[in-house]
């Protein structure tokens, strides 16, 4: 397999706002733990590392990432944005719109989000339903109460088979499972980052910044193959059932229970009670 080729990269990025500076690392413990110590010793905004393989990479709720060597994207991004921290969720809609939207032109397939943050891609064929193939951890850090920085971290499955990820708790798969070809990763990183450049770009230089936030928002909310589904939501201090019915501007899930009250769920861990049944009004061909 071959490596990311980093000095495109670089050259492609060296004037942006996102990517200015690109740590590449052949290998390192996570990309997610290394952009905080960067942040920690001032590192400016749009930073990005990037890694062939992680020794202790790192979903939600602490669950291991595993990606074989030179096999997938594993990057982070470092955002010191001008945010009030209820909003903090814009920044992963941004980037899992991003990440969604740049396999989507780049490869054609058809991928949504699972809130929060996963990546799920339609089985080509037809027969297998949704599987995921990758997600996002987003982690930040305050001085007081004003936000210091966010990271973004984003994995996805590019080059392995699906079989060599042993168990997950739901189907997995790859891209190039998905496409019956290897995909230059090169030029998906390149794309993941464009993307990310564009939207934030938009956003810095609108005169109507939330106006901007709601557009990110609308997109975000269209790609949720959550909403309409019957669920499950594990959450701190509680487990539900119900069904997703919306999101809000924050990126909070609505679920309406059994009983018929809407929760507003700000944190906490989706599954899908019937992940068979697409028919949600919100999808988005």
């Amino acid at each position: 397999m071959k490596p990311i080729q980093r000095e495109l990269l670089r050259d492609s990025f060296a004037t942006e706002e996102i990517g200015h500076t690109i740590q590449y690392h052949l290998e390192t413990d996570s990309t997610n733990n290394q952009a905080k110590l960067l942040a920690k010793k001032g590192a400016p905004h749009g930073t990005v590392l990037l890694a062939e393989m992680q020794t202790k990479g790192r979903g939600r709720l602490g669950r291991s990432w595993l990606a074989p060597p030179f096999s997938s994207v594993l990057l982070s991004v470092l955002f010191r944005p001008q945010l009030d921290p209820i909003r903090l969720n814009r920044l992963t809609m941004l980037c899992g719109v991003s990440a969604a939207t740049a396999v989507r032109e780049l490869l054609g397939l058809r991928v949504m989000l699972k809130w929060p943050n996963d990546f799920l891609v339609q089985s080509t064929a037809g027969e297998q339903g949704w599987s995921k193939i990758g997600g996002m951890l987003t982690e930040s850090s305050f001085t007081g109460s004003k936000l210091d920085y966010v990271i973004v971290g984003i994995g996805i499955n590019v080059n392995l088979d699906p079989a060599d990820l042993g168990y997950t708790m739901m189907p997995a798969s790859s891209l190039s499972a998905e496409i019956g070809e290897f995909v230059n990763r090169t030029e998906l990183v390149t794309q993941i980052l464009s993307e990310i450049n564009q939207g934030y770009s938009q956003l810095a230089a609108s005169e109507n910044e939330e106006q901007e936030w709601d557009c990110v928002f609308q997109q975000w909310r269209r790609m949720l193959h959550t909403l309409g589904q019957k669920v499950t939501v594990s959450y701190p201090g509680g487990r539900i059932q119900g069904t997703a019915v919306d999101a809000d501007l924050n990126g909070n899930l609505i679920v309406r229970d059994l009983a018929g009250n809407l929760l507003h769920i700000a944190v906490g861990d989706v599954s899908l009670r019937q992940d068979t049944d697409l028919a949600s009004p919100m999808t988005e061909e």
